[in-house]
């Protein structure tokens, strides 16, 4: 696992909490952020601020990225390029994780035409928990990449 920081301005969480701030990410960047993850964050607004932040950083490095919950299949679109990046052995493998309590794969799943890793993004207040850490370096061996741990810290 690599770990990266990334910087952002803490003015931004109260107008992602009254639910501004996702939906004019979802406008500017319609290419990275689906109908599905606006629901979501609207509907959940004390969430998912952290992986949003990190989609788009990893977004403007010209990566495509699917935003959580793109194992289950409510989320048809990421899976399906689950599915294809993955294969179905790799879809079964990300499922399968039940050790002493649900571990779901990492935040993001990146990718371009030539690779794809992982991402974990983590807030100050938030840690990287041992069955996460187990299961992500289970994930860089069966996939031969790598997942990220990203930091967020406020400027």
């Amino acid at each position: 696992m690599k770990t990266l920081t990334v910087q952002y301005d803490q003015s931004l969480v109260e107008k992602w909490r009254i639910g501004n701030l996702s939906s004019n990410w979802k406008k500017k960047y319609p290419d990275l952020f689906d109908a599905d993850d606006l629901r979501i964050a609207l509907t959940q607004p004390s969430y998912h601020f952290a992986e949003w932040i990190a989609a788009i950083y990893f977004y403007k490095q010209g990566y495509k990225i699917l935003v959580e919950q793109y194992i289950y299949a409510p989320h048809v679109r990421k899976l399906a390029i689950i599915k294809e990046k993955l294969g179905d052995k790799g879809l079964a493998f990300l499922r399968r994780k039940e050790i002493g309590g649900k571990v779901q794969p990492p935040d993001l799943f990146i990718y371009n035409e030539k690779k794809f890793f992982f991402a974990e993004v983590k807030t100050p207040k938030d840690r990287l928990r041992e069955l996460q850490k187990k299961f992500f370096e289970e994930i860089e061996k069966y996939f031969s990449t790598t997942v990220k741990i990203v930091n967020l810290i406020n400027k």
